[in-house]
């Protein structure tokens, strides 16, 4: 009788399972496989971030996925995998994931995202710059994410300083307790002194930093090298870049 039940159980998870479409599927089978990172691309939307911020801010995160080094990087772990989400966040209600959860492992993958990225909206957002809720919210995500994780990360490209809720420097303990990372980019179009701000108030983990760019092409280059120095595991051999670029 034992036996049957167990045969009757196994056989309607088998069903559900092929009943799911096939990405929730491929969601289901990756939250039972370890990943190496587990990435939130916290982006700053709120009032003082124009159009033109905001464009350079997506366009930079979806060139990046699509460069041969981040793809090499992504899959230069144990698992050879992350996992990433995308949180476009302002004043403190404002902080959902834009992007959910999804683990990437090929460059197929990766494009996809940078797709994902690139459809996002660019209108001006209202809100106040938030950014200790935003952190809070982002401990929030990475803690509830359907997988398990080496390392978890929150990654902040912001142009401004928190300036409503509560004090990024007061909430930065429990993030470190849980093993979390802040690492930053930050924009220098208004305020010169936020990359000290940033390294003094917000970042944190065991060797946390923040990165500064000015021109628009600078925050790409930036951002690039930023999260190649976040995902590798080790140094990526050049051929092993070259093959990803192929």
């Amino acid at each position: 009788m034992r036996n049957r039940l167990l045969l009757f159980l196994l056989l309607s998870l088998m069903v559900l399972m092929l009943g799911l479409p096939g990405q929730a599927r491929a969601q289901a089978a990756d939250a039972d496989q370890p990943i190496d990172v587990l990435l939130l691309l916290a982006i700053d939307a709120s009032a003082s971030v124009t159009t033109t911020v905001l464009e350079q801010q997506l366009t930079g995160h979806a060139a990046a996925f699509r460069d041969p080094l981040v793809q090499a990087a992504l899959r230069s772990g144990p698992h050879g995998r992350i996992g990433v989400g995308v949180m476009l966040w302002s004043n403190p209600t404002d902080t959902r994931l834009t992007i959910p959860w999804r683990v990437l492992r090929t460059p197929e993958d990766a494009w996809a995202f940078a797709a994902s990225i690139d459809a996002l909206p660019r209108a001006e957002r209202a809100g106040s710059t938030g950014l200790g809720a935003a952190m809070i919210a982002g401990h929030r995500h990475l803690m509830t994410a359907p997988f398990r994780a080496d390392r978890l990360v929150i990654d902040i490209s912001s142009n401004g300083f928190s300036n409503i809720g509560p004090r990024p420097e007061a909430v930065r303990a429990p993030l470190a307790e849980d093993g979390i990372e802040v690492n930053a980019i930050v924009i220098l179009d208004e305020y010169d002194w936020l990359e000290r701000y940033f390294s003094e108030s917000v970042v944190v983990g065991m060797a946390p930093f923040v990165m500064a760019a000015g021109r628009e092409r600078d925050y790409a280059d930036a951002l690039l090298r930023k999260l190649v120095r976040e995902l590798s595991a080790r140094p990526l051999d050049v051929r092993e870049v070259a093959a990803w670029d192929k």
